[in-house]
């Protein structure tokens, strides 16, 4: 074909002229009411909803309908959401529970704009929907990243499809979003972490009160509390796991909607939360002693932590250590406070940032040092630290 041009044999205008033809007649063929002259010489048709409409001349009509047509067959931001992530899910990029997430996020997030066609969609048009969707949904950083999950996954995959000319990478890249526009999620840092003599009082209960019918998830909350672990890699652990006074998290509990059913699903699945993958815990001396406990009290389970034969799912730590800190009188909080906890506790100590980042099972320190860090001092401490450092 190209040497054809290129020869004259081929008249390069008369073969683009025969594409445009093909595409009209495609698209007027798919239009599915009659096209007719009325006895006044106005041409008429249906649109979608059986809506009359007409025209002077047949080739206005024509366009008209072409244009609704083009319209009625694009991809909306949701038919473009689904195809990009299925395609995630079946390629394994993706596992269900991480599915229903952004499935969550694209619910919230997109709502009010999930039908619009992205054929259509300029790039001022899509800075309009950006920009709108953070002041309506008052975003925290966070909830601009996992927007900005979705829309590089719908405009890649509409690029794909040729649906689209936007680079959804030039555009994230040139669109200025100030910093005043995100909402910011001020936390409080007792609240975040235990504090050192809450920590003591969370140990002392729990070695005081040491009953049968909580023992194991007692001893769990102790193991999370000297690892870091998460709850899901504490919830699938497994005495083989642990060897030569290290601990390797290879597997975590994960939680999804059955399709068939409609319930939450809650397996066990061989990876982790993160890309950093499976990574080996130094374990100190209280820790294995943990662990050894553990093992006696179910020396033939197929995990660690298990009662009346059965592993014991995640969301019971949390249960049980909110339960705790209401009978010590301390504020409730989950198990992913005891791993911040944790974090803190390794920085405050001084401990290289590589080994950090190690235990913690992040990709990077700075996900540790932003995410994982808070100031665990009480009143009474802080304040001693900061007149022995000001002390002139």
């Amino acid at each position: 074909m190209k040497q054809a041009v290129a020869d004259g044999i081929i008249d390069i205008d008369t073969l683009q002229q025969q594409v445009e033809l093909n595409k009209r007649r495609k698209y007027l063929e798919s239009h599915k009411y009659k096209i007719w002259q009325g006895s006044n010489g106005f041409w008429y048709t249906y649109l979608k909803g059986r809506k009359l409409v007409k025209k002077k001349n047949k080739e206005d009509l024509e366009e008209l309908v072409i244009r609704e047509v083009k319209r009625e067959s694009a991809y909306s931001m949701e038919d473009l959401f689904y195809l990009w992530l299925n395609k995630k899910y079946e390629y394994g990029e993706i596992c269900k529970q991480t599915y229903d997430r952004y499935v969550c996020d694209f619910k919230k997030y997109y709502e009010n704009t999930k039908q619009l066609k992205v054929e259509f969609i300029t790039e001022d048009r899509l800075e309009d929907i950006v920009k709108t969707a953070i002041r309506d949904y008052e975003m925290t950083s966070k909830g601009w990243t996992n927007y900005k999950i979705i829309l590089k996954g719908i405009f890649k995959h509409a690029k794909k499809l040729k649906c689209t000319e936007i680079s959804i990478t030039n555009f994230l890249g040139d669109l200025e979003i100030s910093k005043k526009t995100l909402r910011r999620n001020v936390k409080d840092d007792k609240s975040e972490v235990f504090t050192r003599e809450e920590i003591k009082r969370i140990k002392e209960h729990i070695r005081t009160y040491d009953r049968k019918e909580t023992q194991v998830l007692d001893l769990g909350i102790l193991l999370a509390m000297y690892t870091g672990l998460r709850v899901g890699e504490l919830s699938a652990l497994k005495y083989s796991d642990y060897k030569d006074g290290k601990l390797s998290v290879s597997r975590m509990e994960v939680h999804y909607k059955d399709e068939d059913s409609g319930s939450e699903t809650k397996e066990v699945q061989e990876h982790t939360k993160t890309d950093a993958g499976t990574r080996e815990i130094i374990l100190t001396a209280e820790a294995i002693d943990i662990i050894e406990k553990l093992h006696r009290l179910n020396p033939f389970g197929e995990y660690l932590l298990m009662k009346d034969g059965k592993r014991i799912r995640a969301y019971r730590y949390t249960v049980r250590l909110k339960k705790i800190c209401e009978q010590i009188g301390i504020k409730p909080r989950t198990m992913h406070k005891l791993r911040k906890t944790y974090g803190t506790n390794l920085l405050n100590g001084n401990v290289d940032e590589k080994l950090v980042q190690s235990q913690m099972g992040h990709s990077s320190i700075a996900v540790t040092q932003q995410y994982y860090y808070y100031n665990d001092k009480d009143d009474a401490t802080a304040k001693r630290q900061i007149s022995s450092a000001i002390n002139y």
